[in-house]
């Protein structure tokens, strides 16, 4: 979770530096990737059903480190890095929305546990992106950030891709047969 809220920790910061928008057009700005993230969670069932769970996630990941790159790096207008924003949130659903099912899929009788962790999980990247993005910005700029936080996703990607689907997967040999879980 540190690069994605890394990248929503110092977006207004960015917005204002590299264009020199008032306080109150980033609200706005901002709000346009709250709306395309909303708008990626209504369809995240169907794509994951078209493309399958990991290959989504996976993706998403790796889509998403590409665009905090772009984003943090080329800035030819507002309207185009906010356009790569949107589409970033529309991955970022995917990825997250997909994950937390993924989670809630690893231990279906536990689903209170798994959901407790996956909170724990985004308050930690919160904090550590916080602080890191802090550090990196404040010794090279948003440039480099861009750059460690697709190196963020593209580990995240990496893990992800190991994590085994009991819905998509068969179960490795020997494994212990788990209960149904309630439909996505």
């Amino acid at each position: 979770y540190s690069a994605w809220t890394a990248e929503l920790t110092y977006a207004g910061a960015f917005y204002i530096q590299a264009y020199d928008v008032s306080v109150g057009t980033v609200g706005f700005l901002l709000a346009g990737g709250s709306l395309c993230f909303l708008v990626g969670t209504l369809v995240t069932d169907r794509v994951s059903r078209i493309a399958g769970r990991k290959t989504m996630i996976v993706s998403s990941a790796v889509a998403m480190g590409v665009m905090l790159a772009l984003i943090l790096n080329v800035t030819p207008s507002v309207a185009f890095t906010v356009g790569l924003f949107c589409v970033m949130a529309v991955f970022a659903a995917f990825r997250s929305t997909g994950t937390s099912a993924l989670g809630l899929h690893q231990l279906p009788e536990r689903s209170g546990s798994m959901m407790a962790a996956r909170t724990t999980s985004a308050q930690l990247g919160y904090m550590l992106g916080a602080l890191a993005g802090g550090a990196i910005i404040a010794v090279s700029g948003f440039g480099l950030l861009g750059f460690v936080l697709l190196g963020g996703m593209l580990v995240s990607a990496a893990l992800l891709a190991r994590v085994h689907d009991p819905h998509a997967e068969p179960d490795p040999p020997g494994a212990p047969r788990m209960p149904a879980a309630v439909p996505d």
